[in-house]
């Protein structure tokens, strides 16, 4: 019977032994669970702020597109504007060229004409000379 006692507190022993063990395995475990947890905690936490982040790069993307169209726009009318000016120049100065010629034919037509200096005596006035196309000459 002895051996049966000293083989049962030997047994005994190791269970405390393992047991003992396994509770400093488990008080690890719990340890190892618990920086897990917060480890992923702050991975959401920063999946979190790169959310944020792409929404707010999102949001500044529209305004972007919104404010390039605007400028777009502006252009299309700054281009559209010049090139109405650019035919209006072209029409005024064709009308000018026609006006400057129209007054050398006016001129040459009154040189034309004589006048009496009230004694009976008459003068020719003197044709002026005929304009240049570059504008020169005598008016």
């Amino acid at each position: 019977m002895r051996e049966l006692a000293q083989r049962s507190a030997r047994a005994a022993k190791e269970i405390k032994e393992l047991i003992s063990t396994s509770a400093v395995q488990v008080k690890a475990g719990v340890e190892l669970v618990d920086r897990t947890g917060k480890a992923l905690q702050a991975i959401v936490t920063r999946v979190q702020e790169i959310d944020r982040n792409v929404v707010a790069i999102v949001e500044a993307s529209r305004e972007q597109t919104v404010g390039i169209k605007e400028i777009n726009q502006a252009v299309t009318q700054l281009d559209q504007g010049t090139q109405q000016n650019a035919a209006s120049i072209e029409e005024q100065n064709a009308a000018s060229h026609q006006l400057a010629e129209r007054a050398d034919e006016l001129s040459i037509m009154v040189a034309r004409f004589r006048t009496s200096d009230g004694s009976g005596s008459a003068h020719v006035i003197d044709a002026p000379a005929r304009r240049t196309a570059s504008g020169g000459g005598r008016r």
